[in-house]
């Protein structure tokens, strides 16, 4: 889910870099998986994405407008889930090369 930048004349324009077929399964994992209430697990991680959906939902204005909505708010879920994968991933590595090694 991550961009680059790429220069077009005398801007820089921020693109979607890697694959564009993993860029979309990850994006309707997240949308059908993940943005529906009562489809996540109860547990920390559930938890965790919960009360992040929360928080960017009551974000509003003064006149009481959700300030993110619709695909805004979509990306920002996208991105916390993409760095919570690779949170949980970076933690398992180690100890799967710990019991590598014993082996």
């Amino acid at each position: 889910m991550g961009t680059v930048l790429e220069q077009s004349g005398d801007s820089l324009v921020e693109v979607g870099s890697g694959s564009a077929l993993c860029r979309m399964t990850f994006w309707q994992y997240v949308i059908t998986k993940i943005e529906i209430d009562d489809r996540l697990p109860d547990n920390p991680i559930g938890n965790e994405i919960t009360l992040y959906k929360e928080t960017l939902k009551s974000k509003v204005d003064a006149s009481g407008k959700q300030l993110l909505n619709g695909k805004h708010l979509q990306n920002k879920l996208v991105s916390k889930v993409a760095n919570m994968l690779f949170r949980e991933l970076s933690r398992a590595i180690p100890a799967a090369s710990c019991a590598n090694a014993k082996l």
